[in-house]
């Protein structure tokens, strides 16, 4: 048994047992009428269940015992010891006995066999051929200076004597038992002789078994907050009311606290402010009883470095059932998530090769067309026939060009949504005609007559009914009908969707094709998983990657054989978006002077004619500062420029976003529209906050500008 009992241990011998035990008791004592010191026992055992009953630490416990041995033997010298791992018997607790004389025992060892007391321990029942042993293995002498003198001359000189040099006449050593084996005893001592009698013996003897019982709880306990202490996790634990009451060694590696700063104070100030919500939940739940199973969250350090933790906590109850408390264990998460970020950015990284892959096939392709398209009209032209068609041609081969690599940077979760409040309606009628004129399926519309609106990249969302639509057809080979709805829906508690309580636009399409078999609908938004051949497997992925960014979501049901449904959701707006007002302009649509900035040589002269062609007055600058130079001199001549598109980024100069800065000091009116390949920056997906009034996305064609600029120069207001 380990001895190394620790203070903050406490004592609360089990209610239910001590009541057991006590009645046992009085009725084993009240039957032996013949003893005639049954009511000393009683007594002395009724004080020792006082003691039980209370709160005490160990040493507290062991402190009271050895006071009530003494009070009620009227002993001078009382002492407990108990065995330890290595074989010693040391005092857990003494009184009366000198320094000197406990100085000079307290190393007695188990394996020492020239003293009775060691030989009680051994649970001999004889001790140097002289019986002076109780019935239950106790050894007591009245005058152990007479027991010394008796024993033959070979015991006489293995025999220590120390209690006799210390005068010590009265001795005894009483057996500590737990479960039938000895794990101490108390040793009482007193210079009377003949003090010490059997009486006194037996009285002890009624209290030793719940010592014993008693340390061997205390060695448990302590084994197990050893075990709290040095484990790697945190163990914390704190009131109903959050005033933390323990705090392992592992809570200090991980927080930064020591025991003596956080005891006593509110376990929330780990908690990050955004996260006491959480917090005020999970503690209601610990108020009603329940245990909270691992879940993953964050915590403050005391540096504020925030940690990534799986916490699992239980309520504490006391003896009648009755919350106290919670104990929490935190372990820290931080390099498994770092793991897992690592593992999917290589797996991303891993999906975005097959992807470039396939699109450096598809892209070399298209510029194979154009190249031979290009060839084409240097020929015709030539030759003075029409080149119209292949103009056409290589204009939409370069569209598709483009929306491949908005595709690739969607998945490769770029392509930061640039979102206007727009009409679904009018977007879900475009797209579907442009994608099913040529297929014999026909498209069927049902749109509530109050449909909000909501606010999205009209680009992105495009791509995503696009998707949805061409997968629909594609379940449909020998045509079909595919219903496109489009509804308000108000998402609560109760609904079963993954979002955020609000109002969202549900948009709904529903197919008679084929239908999805149930081993594959939960594959079908995985990156590449297709079951047709002439497919990447990306359409879904990239759709699944929009919605996500826009706050939305997606749903699908199918049933094999008789077709599919798709809904997705979009946050909605009640608010009705500002129309332009009419102003006349129609076929005359408003123009002015306009500063382009791009670093892109080739693209500035093109963009530069064909906003003159459109009939726009247009200076053309390769940087941020000489757009600067620009728009002031044009600002002192008294021509000012109506707006200014600004490329983003220019690599040997520069950039748009530090111009418009510049801009800003020279003219706090001015009207910029910032453009950028990059559509994952920050700037093009919230142009606004940066100081912009609109954004496009290279590649771009001039009436996709030409739409931005009447945008905003026919509304003051941007």
């Amino acid at each position: 048994m380990n001895n190394s009992i620790s203070k903050e241990t406490s004592s609360h011998y089990p209610a239910d047992c001590l009541k057991k035990q006590t009645a046992e008791c009085v009725e084993n004592l009240s039957l032996k009428t013949d003893s005639d010191h049954a009511d000393e026992k009683l007594q002395a055992f009724l004080e020792l269940a006082k003691i039980l009953k209370e709160q005490l630490s160990a040493k507290d416990f062991l402190n009271r015992v050895t006071r009530l041995i003494q009070q009620r033997s009227g002993c001078k010298c009382v002492g407990i010891r108990v065995l330890n791992e290595l074989g010693d018997v040391p005092y857990e607790s003494f009184v009366g006995f000198s320094k000197r004389f406990w100085e000079a025992e307290n190393w007695l060892s188990y394996h020492c066999n020239d003293c009775p007391c060691i030989r009680v321990l051994h649970g001999e029942k004889e001790t140097f051929n002289r019986a002076m042993l109780s019935d239950n293995g106790s050894f007591y002498c009245g005058n152990i200076a007479d027991f010394c003198a008796g024993l033959p001359p070979e015991a006489q000189k293995g025999f220590r004597g120390f209690c006799i040099r210390n005068g010590y006449f009265s001795v005894a050593a009483v057996p500590i038992l737990h479960q039938e084996k000895v794990i101490g005893f108390i040793h009482m001592a007193d210079p009377r002789a003949d003090w010490i009698r059997l009486k006194t013996i037996e009285e002890v003897e009624l209290l030793t078994p719940f010592v014993g019982e008693t340390l061997y709880r205390f060695s448990v306990e302590n084994e197990l907050r050893n075990i709290i202490d040095f484990t790697d996790d945190a163990i914390i634990s704190f009131t109903m009311e959050g005033w933390v009451t323990h705090w392992n060694s592992g809570a200090e590696k991980l927080y930064g606290y020591a025991a003596s700063e956080i005891i006593g104070r509110p376990y929330s100030m780990l908690v990050p402010s955004e996260l006491y919500g959480e917090y005020q939940t999970i503690g209601e739940m610990l108020r009603k009883g329940e245990n909270i199973q691992i879940y993953q969250t964050t915590r403050m350090g005391k540096d504020g470095r925030k940690i990534d933790v799986s916490i699992s906590l239980s309520s504490a109850r006391d003896i009648h059932g009755n919350l106290f408390g919670v104990t929490a264990i935190h372990r820290d998460i931080s390099k498994s998530k770092l793991m897992e970020a690592e593992l999917e950015k290589a797996h991303r990284l891993e999906s975005l090769g097959m992807l470039a892959g396939g699109i450096a096939h598809d892209f070399n392709n298209y510029l194979a067309a154009i190249m031979a398209n290009v060839q084409l009209i240097e020929i015709m032209a030539a030759k003075g026939k029409p080149v119209e068609k292949y103009l056409r041609e290589t204009i939409t081969i370069a569209q598709n060009a483009a929306g491949l690599t908005k595709q690739l940077l969607v998945f490769a979760k770029g392509g930061a949504p640039i979102k206007k409040q727009a009409s679904m309606t009018e977007l879900l009628t475009r797209i579907t005609q442009m994608t099913l004129h040529e297929t014999r399926i026909q498209s069927k519309f049902v749109f509530a007559a109050d449909l909000w609106e909501a606010e999205f990249d009209v680009s992105q969302l495009s791509l995503v009914i696009t998707n949805l639509l061409n997968n629909a057809a594609q379940a449909m080979p020998g045509g079909g009908t595919i219903e496109i709805r489009a509804e308000n829906a108000v998402i609560d508690d109760e609904s079963p969707c993954l979002l955020k309580q609000g109002d969202y636009l549900r948009v709904t399409l529903t197919d008679t094709g084929e239908g999805i078999s149930p081993e594959n609908l939960g594959k079908i938004f995985d990156p590449f998983f297709t079951t047709r051949a002439q497919n990447k497997g990306l359409g879904l992925t990239i759709t699944y990657s929009v919605l996500q960014r826009h706050g939305g979501w997606i749903d699908v049901q199918s049933v094999l054989g008789k077709g599919s449904t798709f809904q997705i959701y979009l946050p909605a707006v009640r608010q009705p978006r500002r129309r332009m007002k009419p102003d006349g302009e129609a076929e005359n649509p408003p123009r002015g002077r306009i500063l382009l900035m791009d670093d892109e040589q080739m693209l500035l002269n093109s963009m530069g004619e064909l906003l003159s062609d459109l009939g726009y007055q247009v200076e053309l600058t390769q940087d941020g500062a000489a757009a600067m130079t620009v728009y002031q001199q044009a600002l002192a001549e008294g021509k000012p420029f109506d707006a200014v598109v600004l490329d983003l980024t220019v690599p040997r100069g520069m950039g748009g976003q530090e111009a418009l800065g510049k801009l800003l000091e020279i003219d706090p009116q001015v009207k910029a529209i910032v453009s950028s390949g990059y559509s994952n920056d920050p700037v093009i997906a919230d142009f606004k906050k940066y100081g912009f009034q609109q954004a496009i996305v290279k590649p771009y064609q001039v009436g996709e500008l030409h739409e931005v600029l009447k945008t905003l120069l026919r509304n003051p207001e941007h």
